[in-house]
């Protein structure tokens, strides 16, 4: 149950945080909606490699979100995109909440707990010899903006920035 309420609290948190972008708006964009399809999958993999499958929790239809991630992006993009806004209802993820509380000029007086969501999914993958590279820069970047004013605002509104660094990522890896 634990790892099917991360799977819920993924949805737009980092890429949220990071972009300083509502989660609505991350899901109708093409390339923001691969980012966070390809962290779910990473997701729903170190699952199976732990020998979980999704269940239901209230309020959330986990294994619904499951088979949508799955589904191909032209089909699953316009599904989740909906049923994000109506999960959501307006309501901002944690991370997007911690990094805009952060001072303007300095950094977050308080770490993220970004290490025990896309992190946690990251080390997992690790230990299981599974590849999570998306949950991997999601954090690193989460804890980049949060504590660098300049990072945040250079990422702030700018997909093309958080789409060029998993290029570089991915191409370095």
């Amino acid at each position: 149950m634990k790892w099917s309420k991360l799977l819920a609290n993924l949805i737009g948190n980092a890429t949220g945080a990071i972009l300083d972008m509502d989660a609505t708006d991350i899901y109708r964009n093409k390339g923001l909606f691969e980012v966070e399809r390809r962290q779910l999958l990473e997701t729903l993999r170190v699952m199976a490699g732990l020998g979980l499958r999704p269940v239901a929790i209230p309020g959330a239809a986990i294994p619904w979100l499951a088979r949508g991630a799955r589904l191909p992006a032209w089909i699953g993009r316009p599904i989740l995109t909906r049923a994000l806004g109506d999960a959501r209802a307006g309501k901002m993820p944690s991370l997007r909440i911690h990094v805009r509380s952060a001072p303007p000029d300095g950094p977050s007086p308080e770490q993220t707990e970004v290490e025990w969501m896309n992190g946690a999914v990251a080390d997992q993958a690790a230990r299981l010899g599974i590849q999570a590279p998306v949950n991997r820069l999601l954090t690193t970047l989460t804890d980049e903006v949060a504590a660098d004013p300049e990072r945040r605002a250079w990422f702030r509104g700018r997909p093309d920035r958080l789409l060029a660094e998993l290029t570089r990522t991915e191409a370095a890896g």
